[in-house]
């Protein structure tokens, strides 16, 4: 399919084997779409803007100081990611095909929004080839990206925490944390309990969106922690990281939910697409 890359740019025209694929492939990746892939998209954009919000709501009307405020929302980032890897080795357990339909859909949805919009070229730096989508094998460094925020985020938190911290107490960790655990929790059990059937397919899902996520937490929790090791912080600058941090957080879980919607609308395109062509999609 030749989608990678040599040459100056990752963009490459969209080829008559791409929309092969693209045919071959659309069904199902609508079909996990209609199933659990938008409910589980939002659903982790939903526990995102819950991480930056509680922290801040906290900050707002309990008086946290800027320590507990913080290493709440890096705790809540790190449940998220948890909740992530949850999903997916449960989806590892029970099929063993969340990645190649991860590799499915990292093909189908950039090619489908690219030709929903009347363009003849795709962003290919992280599209994959057939061999890799029936390898099951991209180039998403999910492990790398979530071994990271837990050390970088984690080790933050826990310097943010008891009477060492340098911006406070770092009190209220657990109060902070039970919006984000119990939403998990809930979620959790209620797909459990067969009231959603696929989620146990989420894994694929979750793939996709856990490597952005536990970066943005390494992020977060870097700048975090080069700030507070600064001996002259100030109060004010202080107050002005909690702020950067939660709508920074807030923000991500903004565009994830903006981005859902964009891809909501691919896919109401690749199914008229698709039904034209004479292939089954569903209903």
């Amino acid at each position: 399919m030749g989608a990678h890359h040599g040459g100056m740019s990752a963009w490459v025209p969209i080829t008559h084997e791409m929309r092969a694929l693209l045919q071959r492939l659309g069904g199902r990746a609508l079909e996990r779409f209609d199933t659990f892939g938008f409910g589980d998209r939002r659903e982790s954009a939903v526990a995102l803007m819950l991480a930056g919000a509680a922290p801040l709501v906290g900050m707002a009307i309990m008086d946290w100081d800027a320590g507990a405020t913080l290493a709440v929302l890096l705790v809540n980032l790190l449940i998220g990611i948890s909740d992530d890897l949850v999903r997916i080795a449960v989806a590892m357990r029970r099929s063993g095909t969340a990645f190649r339909e991860r590799a499915e859909d990292e093909f189908v949805w950039p090619v489908a929004h690219a030709l929903a919009r009347g363009e003849k070229t795709v962003y290919a730096k992280f599209l994959p080839s057939a061999a890799q989508i029936e390898s099951g094998s991209t180039q998403s460094p999910t492990w790398l990206a979530a071994g990271l925020a837990y050390l970088v985020g984690g080790f933050t938190a826990f310097m943010l925490t008891g009477p060492g911290s340098p911006l406070g107490s770092g009190e209220h960790l657990v109060l902070g944390t039970l919006p984000n655990l119990g939403l998990s929790l809930a979620f959790g059990l209620l797909h459990g309990l067969n009231r959603h059937p696929h989620w146990r397919q989420a894994g694929s899902v979750r793939l996709q969106t856990v490597a952005t996520t536990a970066y943005f937490t390494a992020i977060i929790g870097g700048i975090v922690f080069f700030a507070i090791m600064t001996p002259s912080l100030a109060p004010a600058q202080a107050w002005g990281l909690v702020w950067m941090a939660g709508i920074s957080t807030l923000g991500y879980g903004a565009w994830r939910l903006l981005a859902l919607q964009r891809l909501h609308y691919t896919a109401r395109w690749l199914k008229r697409s698709l039904r034209r062509m004479g292939v089954a999609t569903p209903r």
